[in-house]
């Protein structure tokens, strides 16, 4: 047995398993990468937004508004990272 094989109760492994099976396993977990990718940026869309609103507030100070400016970036730069990372899982569970 090969280091990093996963056994199946029944004792088969993926190179056990008939084509089909596999390639939609791999579809499956293609859409989970791809669904979470689009909540996760969904989610970040969502908070940059409310720290835009928030922005725009009479009561902000400057400080504040400077606080929310950089979340706002923070916000910007994890789902450019968050894609960027989405891509590579997708290509990596591709190649096999």
């Amino acid at each position: 047995m090969q280091i990093g094989t996963i056994r199946r109760d029944d004792g088969r492994t993926a190179a056990d398993l008939p084509r089909p099976a596999t390639e939609a396993y791999f579809l499956k977990v293609l859409t989970l990468v791809h669904l979470m990718r689009i909540l996760l940026i969904l989610v970040l869309a969502l908070l940059t937004v409310a720290f835009v609103i928030a922005i725009g507030g009479a009561e902000t100070g400057p400080a504040e508004k400077l606080a929310l400016l950089a979340l706002i970036a923070g916000c910007i730069f994890l789902a450019a990272q968050v894609s960027k990372f989405a891509t590579r899982t997708r290509r990596r569970i591709q190649r096999r």
